[in-house]
């Protein structure tokens, strides 16, 4: 098997001027009066010397880079746009000159590094170097690491000499949703099922679990006042919130997805906030439930509790990717038939447009007999970005004028499903995970589920 490719000579500076000094006799040559077949030997020699130099670096650097090994070490599960430490290590085996080592990983797709170039020393007193890289991963899936491009700069620095060589073995590593990111920009704090569903006041028909002292802002509604009659100060009734109560994930993974937010997609980002929400509900010792579809069903998981489901959810979340059709929101329906218990149907998607909320209000609407929808919307930012702009001609402000109503449309739509009985967020990508963990809290608490 090839380890390496050809070994490719560059010039540094210093190699640059050696060589442009044997121009110098030539030069001189000419202007002095002084037998110039002489000047043009002495450039020709000192040419020569150069030359031989060169190539007495070109013959050690092979064969170091023939006997250069290299090595990756990473953990094998991460989480995207989540930094983590990938430890890169050089050694040779065998005896060589001091020479410094620059070391640049070939980048797959769907990482980022933050530093190009590492630089390493090697010598024969220390002939291996470790270093240490930040490597964020922008995307869910599995990468490889499998080669890198090596530079090779001897102490003479006449040249450096640059090839790729493949890793001793090659690194894979799995990139699993990121739900810490998704709870980044979260500002309903919650702290578990015991004391922040708790503290936000219980529905009718919660069972009730103690006293407390009263706080600004509780409800008087809760206030006990036989109990606080008795001379103890204000004491207010705190009720345990329902759990085993079922959350349904519909996930859209249709073209409308595979819009990059920088260098995340769309989809990325979703699946973020979709593994947070399965997260805090399975915390709540809630059931949870994933259906991802297109233009078909691409997995369909029952709700259910416990670690083993959770995992599931991460692994079904790991390998999705978007389509190239148009999602089919009809599935959605189709899929709600096989549940009979009330639950919380979460659909995911992107809206750019008023024609996909009224396609979701017709899709979700005969749900709302049985069971409580949730369409988090992902807005659309070029729209948002026209809307926001300042026109500079007439045919600008047509087209800004068609984004603003374009924008009103929408959100209008966004209180008629409201109003039917569909919650509906409609939010920035960025926002998603924040808005989707405090509607779900604030749904539990007022005891719609």
């Amino acid at each position: 098997m090839k380890t390496r490719s050809t070994l490719i000579p560059l010039l540094t500076p210093l190699g640059a001027l050696m060589l442009a000094l044997s121009l110098a006799p030539a030069l001189i040559g000419a202007l002095v009066v002084v037998p110039m077949r002489a000047m043009i030997g002495l450039s020709a020699g000192w040419l020569a010397l150069v030359a031989g130099l060169m190539l007495v670096e070109w013959v050690r650097v092979n064969r170091l880079s023939r006997c250069l090994h290299l090595e990756a070490r990473a953990s094998a599960s991460v989480f995207s746009a989540k930094p983590f430490a990938l430890q890169l290590r050089v050694w040779a085996d065998m005896n060589f000159p001091l020479c410094k080592v620059m070391l640049r990983l070939d980048i797959p797709e769907g990482v980022r590094l933050a530093q190009e170039s590492v630089g390493v020393m090697l010598s024969p007193q220390a002939p291996y170097a470790e270093h240490v890289v930040q490597v964020l991963p922008v995307s869910r899936g599995k990468v490889c690491f499998e080669r890198a491009c090596i530079r090779i700069l001897t102490q003479r620095a006449l040249c450096s000499f640059q090839c790729e060589v493949l890793l001793a073995t090659a690194l894979e590593v799995t990139v699993f949703p990121n739900s810490n990111f998704a709870a980044q920009n979260v500002t309903l704090v919650s702290r578990g099922l015991g004391e922040r569903l708790l503290d936000s006041g219980g529905g009718e028909g919660r069972e009730f679990d103690s006293l407390r002292s009263y706080a600004v802002g509780d409800d008087l509604r809760r206030v006990d006042w036989k109990r606080s009659a008795r001379g103890t100060g204000l004491q207010v009734r705190v009720y345990r919130p329902e759990t085993h109560q079922r959350v349904s994930i519909a996930l859209d993974c249709s073209r409308r997805m595979a819009t990059r937010l920088g260098d995340r997609l769309l989809l990325d980002v979703a699946a973020d906030a979709a593994a947070y929400l399965t997260l805090v509900a399975s915390g709540n010792d809630d059931e949870v439930g994933l259906f991802a579809f297109n233009h078909e069903v691409l997995c369909r998981h029952d709700s259910r509790r416990g670690k083993r489901q959770e995992a599931m959810i991460m692994k079904e979340l790991l390998r999705l990717q978007p389509g190239s059709l148009e999602g089919d929101y009809g599935l959605i329906t189709e899929w709600a038939r096989f549940n009979r218990r009330r639950s919380l149907f979460v659909v995911i998607t992107s809206v750019s447009s008023p024609a996909s909320l009224e396609t979701l209000f017709k899709t979700l609407r005969p749900l709302t007999k049985r069971h409580l929808p949730l369409v988090m919307a992902i807005a659309d930012r070029d729209l948002q970005r026209l809307a926001g702009e300042k026109a500079q001609d007439l045919d600008d402000a047509y087209v800004i004028a068609s984004a603003v109503e374009q924008l009103q449309a929408i959100e209008a739509r966004v209180h008629w499903l409201e109003r039917a009985g569909i919650e509906c967020v409609y939010c920035d990508a960025q926002d998603l995970g924040a808005r989707l963990h405090e509607k779900y809290l604030k749904l539990k608490v007022s005891g719609r589920l």
